[in-house]
């Protein structure tokens, strides 16, 4: 079976999604209770009462698109139009290398710009010229522009990227904007992916081989075939008149059981401090010292387990932007090395009800185009799985229509020669405000649901039967086990096993606590080669070995009790740039081998049937901690 390209299997499920939506009163998800559409076609929600709460209507101060606006070119330079009167601050610019020249391609800021009343004036001609061309753009006719919006109140919004030619006058010519990534490395493939400022057939070559866009598009995802394993490849990317150079490395044979090293972080939102601590929406300076550390250990993937961005918003342009930054605080390392993202809390896009005495926080739709979800999707490049969405799983409150947001690149696996990596999206469907009266519905944080784990059980029992995989690990961004900052979540509420899931105004049968059993059952009791839970959401590293002697019940606990039959390792590491947690007194604090609240990257080496763990601060470089997994 001839398998489907991401774009191909996103407009299915978009299709598969949208196909049930034929009138107004149809818009509203079938698992949500109490929001209507009123005769203007607006949403609003009603309490017990009947009292309407209506719907907040977002107004960004900042989107992607707003600031990300293409600059005319002139005689002497650019200038930017962010069509906003009340918007100031300062353009900073610089060249950037060439990457045939060098393989991390950062600004070198030279010179700044004032904007006033949303316009910006970027003197190229006079600040870039002579003395301060380096890269040789006079003679060459076109330079690699890097350039940094710094607001009013000093904090950084965006770092952005164009190539500009120079013939004559200025003008911005087909660039990449984001990109290229390495992504989904297999032992004979790879996907680059990349955006572009306008549309183009773009093409990637590796040797004498070419792979191409069928058609012009600005979103390009390229794949690569017919690799030679484990092996350094050079590729090119070609847009316009331009190319880019980098080189990737692909995978092991899948059971050769060569050393390698992977790293392992989560949780990098926007910190306090300033400056790189806080490019609108997250910490570009702790995401930049693990992607450098990475390179350093020679780490062959980064599994970033959710929590990427500040989110939680209801505006779309303002969680792209968020997106972009994130994905630019890496990108000179990612030309080079898959970071592979997860889904998590902080993700968050929802519909946002309130009046004075009722909050109501929930996953924006249509599902197909607006989901957290599906905006999640489009921002990554995941490997795709059989789970589509929770439709037809026993809370489904409509077989005929599709009512629930897509699972596509938030639940995966992937492999990395003798080892499993089984991503869980364990913030699906989340309704912040769940827990609390008078829900519209929806999931509650760490709860997963009946069709995810379905599939879990089914990927893992492929997993344990296939003899080239000797580890597998679970990333899930929720802890199973916290111990610093969500005990009063994740998968424990405090020892409260009322919260749960509510769809279509029906509670689910199982709790939380039973909904934590029947995943440790799974992937503990169900499996012998899962060998550690990888988590984040908590702002700290925290590493526990549980046993079978670990209590983790509550005092008051009068349900069926899971005995697990062998140890397993859980793993918190939160700490990739969002402001920390400190220790929390849980039953389970014995456990706890260490705690600590500093940076840090987690380094898995591989030696075939052997896992050594290094835990390095990537600020400082010291170790922090080492043991045998």
């Amino acid at each position: 079976m001839k398998k489907l390209s991401h774009f191909s299997f996103m407009f299915i499920v978009c299709l598969l999604l949208s196909v049930s939506i034929a009138k107004p009163e149809d818009k509203v998800p079938e698992i949500y209770q109490r929001i209507k559409i009123d005769s203007a076609g607006q949403l609003y929600a009603q309490d017990s009462l009947g009292t309407i709460v209506p719907l907040q209507i977002p107004s960004p101060k900042y989107t992607l698109k707003k600031i990300r606006t293409e600059p005319v070119g002139t005689d002497s330079g650019l200038i930017f139009n962010f069509d906003d009167t009340l918007m100031t601050g300062n353009i900073y610019f610089g060249l950037m290398p060439d990457p045939a020249d060098v393989n991390h391609d950062y600004t070198i800021f030279r010179s700044a710009a004032k904007i006033k009343a949303g316009i910006a004036k970027v003197e190229l001609l006079r600040r870039l010229k002579g003395l301060y061309d380096w890269s040789d753009w006079g003679d060459a006719g076109y330079m690699r522009l890097g350039y940094r919006i710094i607001d009013s109140d000093g904090m950084i919004v965006y770092d952005g990227k164009l190539i500009v030619t120079s013939d004559k006058s200025f003008a911005v010519d087909t660039s990449i904007i984001e990109g290229p990534f390495v992504n989904i490395i297999t032992e004979n493939s790879a996907v680059i992916s990349f955006q572009t400022n306008r549309a183009a057939i773009c093409s990637v070559t590796v040797g004498d081989k070419t792979f191409k866009d069928s058609t012009p598009l600005t979103q390009h995802e390229i794949q690569l075939d017919g690799l030679a394993s484990d092996s350094r490849h050079d590729y090119k990317v070609h847009y316009g008149k331009h190319t880019d150079q980098h080189y990737l490395r692909t995978a092991p044979r899948p059971g050769s059981r060569t050393a390698f090293t992977f790293a392992y972080t989560s949780d990098g939102r926007s910190n306090y401090g300033g400056g790189e601590r806080d490019i609108f929406g997250t910490n570009a300076y702790i995401m930049k010292r693990n992607v450098a550390l990475c390179k350093i250990k020679d780490a062959r993937f980064l599994q970033y387990t959710g929590d990427l961005i500040d989110g939680y918003t209801a505006s779309v342009g303002e969680l792209q932007l968020q997106y972009a930054n994130w994905k630019r605080s890496a990108e000179a390392y990612t030309h080079y090395m898959p970071v592979v993202a997860g889904f998590g809390n902080h993700e968050g896009l929802y519909h946002i009800f309130k009046n004075e005495s009722t909050s109501i926080w929930i996953d924006r739709f249509p599902f197909a185009q607006e989901s957290a979800e599906v905006i999640f999707a489009s921002n990554v490049v995941n490997p795709l799985n059989s789970l589509i969405s929770e439709d037809g799983s026993s809370s489904d409150p409509n077989p005929n229509s599709t009512d629930f947001p897509p699972y596509a690149e938030t639940v995966f696996h992937y492999v990395y020669d003798n080892v499993a990596m089984v991503n869980l999206n364990s913030v699906y469907l989340f309704s912040p405000t769940i827990t609390r009266a008078n829900q519209a519905g929806g999931n509650l944080k760490g709860y997963i649901m009946e069709n995810q784990m379905k599939w879990l059980e089914a990927t893992l029992k492929m997993l344990e039967a296939d003899e080239n995989i000797d580890h597998i690990f679970i990333t899930s961004h929720c802890p199973i086990f916290p111990n610093g900052g969500h005990l009063r979540d994740d998968m424990w509420y405090n020892g409260n096993n009322a919260p749960r899931p509510i769809i279509a105004g029906q509670r689910a049968d199982k709790g939380i606590i039973e909904c934590r059993d029947e995943l440790l059952d799974i992937i503990i009791n169900g499996t012998k080669k899962v060998k550690a839970v990888l988590t984040g959401d908590e702002h700290n590293f925290c590493l526990m070995q549980v046993t079978g002697e670990t209590p983790i019940y509550p005092e008051d606990w009068n349900g069926p009790r899971l005995k697990l039959n062998r140890p397993f390792w859980h793993i918190n590491n939160g700490t990739a740039g969002a402001p920390y947690y400190g220790q929390e007194s849980a039953i389970w604090s014995e456990s706890i081998m260490k705690f600590s609240t500093q940076h840090v990257l987690v380094l898995m080496n591989v030696d075939g049937l052997n896992i050594s763990v290094e835990v390095i601060n990537p600020d400082t470089m010291e170790p922090v901690y080492k043991f045998e997994l």
